[in-house]
């Protein structure tokens, strides 16, 4: 939904996202210059992404990348495994999460889990996203990233800022998932919300300074939530 919100704005009118597309690529920005790339992991959405990636890519001529089928991670070892939540009435599986499991004896209890490929997000920023070509008149160019990994952003975060890839992002929309819950397991599992919290805290101060200091490689993550149009059918029908 994001993708197109970005390349049809007037059929979202609203949506939260659309302030930061205009802050960061500008009021007047040329769609034909901006590329979409997204991760999707959950099966349910697989083939409406594919849809989507092939209307805009062969019938709009827009750069549109999705990875379905895959997850964005903070690591590249382990396997992974997408798990829907136990009550998925609509079958969007809306909420549901990527577990990686580092031996074969965890990942038996997944039986009932989808198996998902996984991408360490830092590695495609610095390798693919920071050394991108891009035409002289748009100099660096801008990018906007868009955060929402269910739980999984304490290790994506603290990895792209610890290998410096949040240094080559314009801006990134973070979807933070700090918070206790009953059903949370005991053991290190119950220390992520704190952790969580924790990470959020000092990423809002890395901002802050990156920005007071006018550092040259700056650091804007906002915490974000973006749902709007969710449950909406809009048929994929024109460009713009």
């Amino acid at each position: 939904m994001q993708i197109r919100k970005l390349f049809q704005p007037g059929l979202f009118p609203g949506a939260a996202i659309l302030a930061h597309f205009e802050d960061v690529f500008g009021a007047d920005a040329d769609s034909d210059a901006v590329c979409a790339v997204a991760f999707e992991p959950n099966p349910a959405h697989a083939e409406e992404l594919s849809a989507l990636e092939r209307h805009f890519s062969a019938e709009c001529g827009r750069r549109v990348f999705v990875f379905a089928g895959t997850a964005v991670g903070g690591r590249e070892d382990g396997k992974a495994w997408f798990v829907a939540p136990q009550n998925d009435e609509e079958g969007f599986a809306l909420g549901g999460k990527v577990i990686v499991v580092q031996d074969s004896e965890s990942s038996s209890s997944l039986s009932s889990a989808t198996p998902v490929k996984t991408t360490r997000l830092s590695r495609f920023i610095l390798e693919t996203v920071a050394t991108r070509r891009l035409p002289p008149e748009d100099g660096v160019g801008s990018v906007l990233l868009k955060l929402d990994v269910e739980g999984a952003e304490l290790e994506v975060m603290a990895d792209l800022i610890a290998t410096g890839a949040a240094g080559r992002l314009r801006r990134i929309l973070v979807e933070w998932h700090d918070q206790d819950h009953d059903d949370e397991d005991e053991g290190e599992e119950e220390d992520r919300p704190r952790f969580t919290r924790g990470l959020r805290k000092a990423a809002e101060i890395i901002s802050y300074l990156s920005r007071a200091l006018e550092l040259p490689d700056r650091v804007d993550v906002v915490a974000f939530d973006d749902e709007s149009y969710f449950d909406q059918q809009i048929s994929l029908v024109g460009c713009n």
